[in-house]
């Protein structure tokens, strides 16, 4: 298991990092549907905490395990086994998320770690396999096993006190990575590769607003075409497909070889983004029920409004670190953050429909704006990040 040569041309994800994403789909789709049924029935602020508390641990088994995937070879028989266990605590993750909701993390827990253990064998294989980055490989295996240690260690702590313990273990987790590059000795990624991962995390999280759109459009169907409906439909659609527009035009893996802070910015900065996104497609169902109950207040419309804001205010500040920025651009995301929020609240009192409308406009504007700014350059080289 060598470590991969971060200058090989034309890397790209593997069948089995394209499969293994798969877990993360249905974990995201399962929080969705959780932070929809705390914002309807009345308790959004619980609900909102919980989905962000609880996406973290789901963002980072993926993360995890993408960047080992991106440094050594993950194609021989064992890498593979351990994947598969890797997945199985993923989806058992998923599995105990209502239950967490209701503050019973034991199944959680107890997932999360199944999820971790393999990891931390596959680093000390880095290890062995690799004697030159071993320090960078053994701090990974060992921050990840004592962390593990600590999720495990916190069952024991009652509640509130143990939510303390839960955000002091998540900055430990979020220090790994630091720490271990710290020891290494060489660039253990490959720029192109991680970018496209990250690309494809945001479909997966971008899929559950398409599911959403695609529920709202069955009942109206089944309604015999009620418009509202559709109009939630379509503003859903097109914010999927603004936000789409906005990451892959500007998305700039070449930030990563800035330096140490600025690379870790990025990757961290990507978990508001994607969370964001996926709580937008709880929006969505939201609104679906808010125009099938009658019933739509602040809290809906800050469902609505909110994540969009937010995944707006995150591309900002992931396109702000890349060398090449535009000025335009980043503010531009920052004063349509700003408006989403302010055009959800105004565009409530139209109800749900005229909130996704209004939403999906100010998104769809922004990206309009960006091309036109940008130009289309059709002629010119993207600004993907292109191997070299």
């Amino acid at each position: 298991m060598p470590l991969r040569d971060h200058r090989e041309p034309h890397r790209s994800s593997t069948p089995l990092e394209l499969l293994f994403d798969l877990c993360f789909a249905v974990s995201v789709a399962v929080l969705a549907d959780l932070l929809f049924e705390s914002v309807v029935h009345g308790h959004a602020l619980d609900g909102a905490i919980k989905y962000a508390l609880l996406f973290i641990p789901v963002w980072w088994t993926w993360m995890l395990f993408s960047w080992f995937a991106t440094a050594f070879d993950n194609d021989d028989v064992t890498t593979r086994l351990l994947t598969l266990v890797v997945m199985g605590g993923a989806l058992g993750l998923a599995a105990s998320m209502p239950g967490a909701y209701e503050n019973n993390y034991v199944s959680a827990t107890l997932a999360y770690a199944a999820a971790r253990v393999p990891l931390v064998i596959l680093w000390v294989r880095g290890a062995k396999h690799h004697p030159a980055e071993r320090t960078f490989s053994l701090r990974y295996a060992r921050g990840i096993a004592a962390t593990t240690a600590l999720w495990l260690l916190l069952l024991l702590v009652p509640l509130p006190i143990r939510y303390v313990g839960y955000v002091v273990a998540i900055l430990l987790d979020l220090s790994v990575p630091r720490w271990a590059v710290a020891g290494g000795k060489t660039q253990a990624f490959h720029v192109a590769h991680i970018t496209e991962r990250y690309g494809l995390f945001t479909l997966i999280v971008l899929g559950e607003s398409l599911l959403a759109a695609t529920i709202a459009m069955k009942g109206s169907f089944e309604h015999g075409v009620t418009v509202p409906l559709l109009l939630i439909s379509a503003a859903v659609l097109v914010s999927a497909f603004a936000v789409w527009w906005m990451y892959f035009d500007y998305v700039d893996g070449r930030a990563l070889m800035s330096n140490n802070r600025v690379a870790f910015q990025w990757g961290y900065g990507h978990l508001l983004v994607f969370a964001a996104i996926g709580a937008m497609g709880g929006g969505a169902q939201v609104a679906m029920e808010a125009y099938e109950k009658d019933h739509f207040g602040l809290g809906e419309q800050l469902a609505i409004g909110l994540p969009a804001a937010v995944c707006v205010a995150g591309l900002a500040w992931i396109r702000s670190l890349s060398k090449n920025a535009e000025w335009y651009v980043t503010t531009g995301r920052m004063i349509s953050a700003v408006l989403i929020v302010v055009a959800a609240v105004v565009a409530g009192v139209g109800g749900p429909a005229a909130t996704e409308v209004a939403v999906a406009g100010i998104l769809i504007l922004q990206a309009g704006a960006e091309t036109v700014w940008r130009g289309l350059r059709l002629d010119e080289p993207s600004l993907v990040v292109q191997e070299s």
